[in-house]
């Protein structure tokens, strides 16, 4: 996959930002791109002048553009490997694999389906196939315990068992194990259960950390599960990075949530004109009037966050604004979405791109 070279942005924790255009030049590779100068964003608040942060030495937090769905890889600083979902049905994890392969993935350690969406599992079972037979495997397999009766569920855990892969249900207070200086907290679903066996109240919600670096992804959970997440755990949903919830619909990501997680950059998940109408214009509206830098895949493409614990950075397949209500008015078709002139659209199809 060829990445073009992605926007630099220097902000603050107080979430109100400069956007800072990257300069186009050439079509580069996943490694060009991973080791070239950038701008960082100092947690303190400062710009950090210093060496660009590299593979493997810091955590990296990959959110693979796959459309209308989901599917993020999070690389912690000693190699280990942990994969969030795994886009929609319809790509059956072609895209996501093809990425894996880019960034020399050889093991999954930690493979977690948020919910069992076709959204967000929709390439398990490729992927489980891919690498147990390809590559050096899987790990832990992880979920919230809800089941469906989908032909996508029954896949994936039809992958499972063929390939005796133990897959443990997580509630929230659990832990993952993800290295020596990466800490994983899960803070949904519920450990109590809920009426409502739905994504909006059960899906896996993780806080992960790393030093003075935080990164939230709550996937489906809406309104009820934002209410018991604020009250349980305020300090872990304050975070320096934040996946908007739900694909940008406003089921998720509602005042008083987005209020406490306070995130410096939020990256949401969907394709153009979603099946939900996802990210909503509610959803937009709330993160222009705090000015946070937002990164939507459908503009920017595959988004990648490097922290070193101190600073993060964010690059980007595709150089696009941040600008919250600039990217509303594209999500809700006021405006059509234009590629910068020089600049060649390499999102799709992944066949053109010499994978």
């Amino acid at each position: 996959m060829i990445l073009a070279v992605g926007v630099a942005i220097l902000i603050t924790l107080s979430g109100c930002g400069q956007y800072v255009p990257g300069t186009y030049t050439e079509e580069k590779s996943f490694e060009d791109i991973m080791s070239g100068p950038d701008i960082n964003v100092s947690l303190s608040g400062d710009q950090n002048s210093g060496s660009t942060p590299k593979a493997l030495e810091d955590l990296q937090i990959h959110h693979i553009d796959v459309g209308d769905g989901s599917s993020t890889l999070v690389i912690a600083p000693n190699g280990e490997t942990m994969l969030i979902d795994s886009g929609p049905r319809e790509a059956n994890g072609s895209e996501v694999i093809s990425y894996l392969e880019e960034v020399n993935v050889s093991r999954i350690d930690h493979l977690v389906a948020t919910n069992p969406d076709p959204s967000h599992i929709g390439g398990h079972a490729a992927v489980i196939h891919h690498f147990e037979t390809n590559h050096d495997g899987i790990g832990q397999a992880y979920g919230s315990g809800v089941s469906t009766s989908s032909e996508t569920y029954t896949e994936y855990t039809s992958a499972l068992r063929e390939h005796d892969l133990a897959r443990y249900n997580v509630a929230s207070g659990y832990q993952l194990p993800f290295g020596a200086e990466t800490r994983v907290a899960v803070i949904n679903p519920p450990r109590t259960g809920t009426d409502s066996n739905g994504p909006e109240t059960n899906s896996v919600a993780l806080s992960i950390h790393y030093d003075d670096f935080t990164y939230l992804i709550t996937s489906d959970a809406g309104r009820q599960a934002e209410r018991r997440m604020a009250n349980q755990y305020p300090d872990q949903i304050n975070a320096d990075v934040y996946q908007v919830g739900n694909h940008g619909e406003s089921t998720s990501s509602t005042d008083l949530f987005f209020e406490m997680v306070a995130p410096s950059a939020t990256i949401i998940s969907s394709g153009q004109n979603g099946e939900h109408g996802s990210p909503s214009r509610e959803v937009m509206q709330r993160l222009e009037s705090t000015g946070v830098e937002t990164y939507w895949t459908a503009t920017h493409g595959d988004t990648v966050i490097i922290s070193n614990g101190t600073d993060f950075q964010v690059r980007t397949q595709m150089n696009h604004t941040t600008d919250a209500g600039e990217i509303g008015s594209i999500s809700i078709g006021a405006t059509e979405m234009v590629v910068p002139a020089g600049q060649v659209d390499t999102r799709r199809p992944h066949t053109e791109l010499g994978l």
